[in-house]
């Protein structure tokens, strides 16, 4: 006989294991992960690409489809640490990827600062959106149990420079289990009163 209680309890906790979390906050999003940080302190050049420790950042879809990255920067829009920052010229159609990741990450986030005011549109192994004010760095993180692989951002209203630093990869540190074991208790709970009635 089926038992559908398993069934829902096995779906739910299916979807919390797969359910990306947010943040616009660099204190809480390090308080839910251990990360490593890349603040771009290399001697600058300007590239197709650049790999750093755990991850590939390129352009695609541009003009030049260059990364700028190091210190001294060409920009010191968004350098929010060190001095150093990586920089691209957005074109209205640009990605900013993030790939290669050396094994997937639960945890990503970085500072992102345009030149104008612009809409971020986030996709990859998530989607999301946020907005970024002229030269004003804005926090931008993400965590997913299911594992993240890559991360793209394409910035709307074609600000002539793009700038990330501090981008961090790492893990969940504390995997928010809590509200998932009450809904399998519970679920297993009504297993079994379901058993009992039958038996009755």
């Amino acid at each position: 006989m089926k038992t559908p209680g398993l069934s829902m309890v096995i779906s739910s906790v299916a979807s919390l294991a797969s359910a990306a979390t947010f943040f616009s906050d660099l204190a809480s999003f390090q308080a839910a992960t251990t990360t490593t940080v890349e603040s771009f302190e290399n001697a600058y050049a300007v590239q197709p690409s650049f790999t750093f420790t755990g991850f590939t950042i390129s352009e695609t879809n541009g003009t030049t489809n260059q990364i700028g990255a190091g210190t001294p920067p060409f920009s010191s829009t968004g350098v929010v640490s060190g001095t150093g920052n990586a920089l691209y010229q957005d074109n209205g159609d640009s990605l900013l990827n993030f790939t290669a990741f050396s094994s997937p990450f639960t945890a990503f986030g970085l500072w992102m600062t345009a030149s104008q005011a612009a809409t971020v549109t986030v996709s990859g192994s998530v989607a999301s959106t946020f907005d970024l004010t002229a030269d004003t760095p804005q926090f931008f993180g993400v965590t997913d149990i299911g594992g993240l692989t890559s991360i793209n951002f394409s910035a709307s209203g074609s600000p002539s420079i793009v700038a990330v630093d501090d981008v961090y990869t790492g893990t969940i540190s504390a995997v928010p289990l809590p509200a998932g074991g009450v809904l399998l208790l519970a679920g297993l709970g009504g297993l079994v009163a379901l058993r009992r009635r039958k038996k009755l």
